[in-house]
């Protein structure tokens, strides 16, 4: 199983609150990471999330 992540950056100006997490989260910079695996059997390529 081939697998693949890639790593950004994100930045909020203004605290935010995020689906099913009961604290307000501060403004900054976040990282978000990415992680993706190869699905097999197509005849070209192609990725799932796995996770975020």
């Amino acid at each position: 199983m081939t697998v693949r992540s890639s790593k950004s950056v994100v930045t909020f100006t203004y605290p935010f609150r995020i689906s099913g997490y009961s604290d307000e989260l501060p403004e900054g910079e976040y990282v978000v990471v990415v992680e993706e695996e190869l699905l097999q059997g197509l005849s070209f390529e192609a990725y799932r999330r796995t996770g975020t």
